[in-house]
């Protein structure tokens, strides 16, 4: 079986955290493009990829979060807190407030004060970092929508194009433009 030109697009936009919402529309229109006895197969490749990306985007953003977690608790750890108890905060959330609850007096609960601020900061660094990558997808979506639209505002279906529903999917390149009209084939 061979790859279709914008078959590995998909993991890309789900690295993004996205998936969720674009895979239907994504699976809808690769489904229109293909000829009906191929529809199992591009929906396997569309559905592999949506798993097989997710799956990065959701280790590569927790080993970022995990990064910032553990240089912030590094940092914060109180003074007199034993040695293993510092490692264990700089392990886990979870192994900081199991020590912090056997540590005596205020110990543990500063302890486990910092490790919850280092874990929040490491949840916004991730947050913020899947911000920034939807709102350049957006932009790059836009950009390439507008960029395709002709001089009446109607985006220009290639000639190797099939239009389903209110998209046009460009078969040589594995484009996926907005496009209201009836199924018909270009």
């Amino acid at each position: 079986m061979t790859a279709r030109p914008g078959a590995s697009r998909a993991g890309r936009r789900e690295w993004t955290g996205l998936g969720v919402l674009v895979l239907p529309c994504v699976l809808y229109a690769v489904v229109a493009a293909v000829p009906q006895e191929r529809a199992g197969a591009a929906t396997a490749v569309t559905e592999t990829s949506a798993e097989i990306g997710g799956a990065l985007g959701i280790a590569l953003l927790g080993v970022v979060g995990t990064a910032v977690y553990r240089s912030r608790v590094a940092g914060a750890v109180p003074a007199g807190v034993p040695a293993h108890a510092a490692q264990a905060a700089r392990d886990t959330l979870g192994g900081a407030v199991a020590v912090a609850g056997r540590l005596p007096g205020r110990g543990g609960a500063a302890l486990a004060s910092a490790a919850r601020q280092s874990f929040g900061s490491g949840l916004h660094v991730v947050f913020a970092i899947s911000a920034i990558l939807s709102l350049a997808a957006a932009a790059v979506t836009l950009l390439r929508h507008l960029r395709l639209a002709g001089p009446d505002g109607e985006p220009e279906a290639p000639p190797d194009a099939i239009r389903a529903g209110g998209l046009v999917a460009d078969l040589s390149t594995g484009d996926l433009t907005a496009a209201p009209s009836p199924v018909t084939r270009s």
